[in-house]
């Protein structure tokens, strides 16, 4: 199983392929997995922007992102060692 770890501040949000998110030690259910897709990771955006402190709202209408807001978007991502670019 793949696991990727974004820290910010004191926020701390694990996620698993497949599986649910993990913000600071609390388990999260999303309605959306982690996935791989064509040789890409695809993490669910709003669950890992909220649990980062983000403001995220959907226009359904124009099907677009309506509000978007953090303070300073600084993060540090940790990938798997046996993944290589």
């Amino acid at each position: 199983m793949l696991h990727y770890m974004l820290i910010k501040g004191d926020k701390v949000v694990q996620l698993t392929i497949g599986s649910n998110v993990v913000i600071n030690s609390t388990a999260i259910t999303m309605d959306v997995a982690a996935e791989i897709s064509n040789d890409r990771t695809m993490l669910p955006f709003r669950w890992v922007a909220q649990a980062l402190g983000a403001k995220v709202s959907w226009d359904e209408a124009a099907q677009t992102l309506k509000t978007f807001y953090l303070q300073l978007w600084k993060f540090h991502v940790q990938i798997p060692e046996h993944i290589c670019f």
